[in-house]
């Protein structure tokens, strides 16, 4: 596992790839401006919502 952080816009242009490092254990930390504001991580079975 490891870590990156990119920025809003970069995010926003490599949303799929960035989302396949999440499900494979990277840890992504999406910032705006220099500051962290989002994360992407899995989500465990447990915690999956259904939304209707």
């Amino acid at each position: 596992m490891s870590s990156v952080t990119v920025s809003v816009a970069t995010a926003h242009n490599q949303l799929s790839r960035l989302i396949s490092r999440a499900e494979g254990g990277d840890d992504v930390v999406i910032s705006r401006r220099g500051k962290p504001v989002a994360r992407l991580r899995p989500v465990s079975e447990s915690s999956v919502w259904t939304v209707a």
